[in-house]
């Protein structure tokens, strides 16, 4: 696959969700080519995480940097859906990497468990 990026297809994403967001507040209109298109821009991202999964530290340093810029240019269009969905890839990666990477120490994983034993028993799950 050819590698594009990660900005680059992030602008895309910002540009194809503030067209659907004008389109769908139109009555009875649903352009599925532009969704269709979204869909492929963030399947992109994905299976780019999903390769960087297997590189080391070193290499994927640029694009966990890239994600959390993405992640901020969602959130400066209120595009928080994109925004949480790019945290969670740089956060992901990072975790892959034992936070060498980014630093997502709150989310050690003993730690986490212990949180979420509490939140599971506050929400009744």
């Amino acid at each position: 696959m050819e590698k594009i990026s990660i900005i680059d297809v992030c602008e895309r994403i910002i540009e194809l969700e503030k067209q659907n967001r004008d389109e769908r507040s139109k009555p009875g209109l649903y352009v599925r080519e532009s969704m269709s298109l979204l869909a492929d821009c963030r399947d992109y991202c994905v299976f780019c995480v999903f390769d960087a999964l297997r590189m080391s530290v070193e290499e994927v340093e640029d694009l966990v940097g890239d994600l959390i810029e993405c992640r901020n240019m969602c959130s400066e269009w209120e595009h928080d859906i994109y925004g949480g969905f790019f945290f969670a890839l740089a956060k992901l990666l990072s975790l892959e990497h034992k936070d060498k990477v980014q630093d997502f120490s709150s989310t050690d994983r003993k730690a986490f468990e212990e949180r979420w034993a509490k939140t599971r028993s506050e929400l009744g799950l």
